[in-house]
């Protein structure tokens, strides 16, 4: 092979591939084309909180009849459905108190220990007054001023409502997610 006669030949063969190389990928880009998006979501969520007005009492006697309102407001950004359980720190004076509780609005349910409020709660609702008293019984056992002190604790929980068909199936599908 000459070098001479054949070197600007293919000294202008390898600038012609590697021209065609560079253009390749603008002409690949130029019949293709990339476009992304991102889009958020926000999701609903539930945010409860327990509004209680309660003043504690210096001593309790057997008799007195000591004030506790408990309500539940929609913090929350969408409606929902709502269940309360309140119940004494000791079996003995959760026996022997009254609780005033509001079956107006609220439904007992004697298998799980939940008052259930009988409406969906929308957002930035509150729920009317689970109670508003607690009367100590007459016959307070000996000894249960021994104990360190009584409360009643209350518990809330909620769901949204706008997924399922009634509170129901709300709280079923809640308790099966448990």
């Amino acid at each position: 092979m000459d070098r001479k006669r054949y070197g600007p030949l293919l000294m202008l063969l390898v600038v012609t591939v590697l021209l065609l190389i560079s253009y390749i990928g603008k002409t690949v880009s130029y019949y293709s084309d990339t476009e992304s998006k991102v889009n958020h979501a926000v999701m609903g969520f539930n945010e409860i909180a327990i509004k209680e007005e309660f003043e504690e009492p210096e001593e309790v006697k057997p008799g007195d009849v000591i004030s506790k309102t408990v309500r539940v407001k929609n913090t929350g950004n969408g409606d929902c459905y709502v269940r309360i359980k309140a119940v004494f720190s000791h079996s003995l004076t959760g026996d022997k108190c009254t609780v005033d509780w509001n079956t107006t609005a609220f439904t007992y349910n004697s298998s799980d220990g939940y008052w259930y409020y009988n409406r969906i709660l929308s957002t930035g609702e509150t729920t009317p007054a689970l109670m508003t008293t607690i009367t100590i019984g007459g016959d307070i056992p000996t000894g249960i001023e021994d104990l360190p002190e009584i409360k009643l604790i209350v518990y809330a929980e909620s769901i949204q409502s706008k997924l399922f068909a009634d509170a129901d199936e709300a709280w079923a599908f809640f308790n099966a997610e448990k």
